[in-house]
């Protein structure tokens, strides 16, 4: 039995025509998933994933980390100073996320997905453990973590902290 067909899978494909073609390809791997070219639900997308597969821009990486789902990141390969495997990597230095290189070849890409989703969904201490390491490795306040880079940065020897935290900087 294929082991991803005991999963559910959501696939956002990022248009209707390659929405298509991937559809098809679950269908002939016998692979449940629901295909859809675009959705502006993510936050509800999110917060029902147990494991992503993802680029790793940062916007991506950030949400993978807030909403604690463990990533399998596939970094833009084409990025002449590879930055996106520069955002996932403190996902992956603290154990919830593993990167893959993206070998751009449709069938090399498939094999290595499938070899670094396998172990992940096979065993579900695995996942759990992933899943323990997003909250145990979760960066401190961001707020307070840009206050401090920017006072650095300006040269200012103290940063102004509000009583209640959230009125700014």
């Amino acid at each position: 039995m294929n082991i991803l067909s005991t999963w559910q899978w959501l696939h956002l494909a990022g248009s209707e025509e390659a929405a298509e073609v991937v559809r098809t390809a679950y269908r002939s791997a016998s692979v449940s998933a629901v295909v859809l070219a675009f959705t502006h639900a993510m936050g509800p997308v999110w917060r029902s994933a147990t494991l992503a597969l993802s680029r790793a821009g940062a916007g991506s990486v950030a949400e993978a980390w807030a909403n604690e789902v463990p990533t399998v990141f596939l970094p833009y390969p084409h990025h002449r100073d590879q930055h996106q495997r520069l955002n996932a990597l403190p996902m992956a230095d603290v154990g919830a996320a593993l990167i893959l290189e993206d070998r751009i070849d449709v069938e090399m890409n498939a094999r290595a997905v499938v070899a670094g989703i396998e172990p992940i969904i096979a065993e579900p201490q695995c996942l759990a453990a992933m899943r323990r390491a997003l909250v145990r490795g979760q960066p401190g306040d961001g707020a307070e973590a840009v206050a401090a880079w920017v006072a650095e940065i300006v040269g200012s020897p103290t940063i102004a902290h509000h009583e209640h935290g959230d009125e700014g900087v």
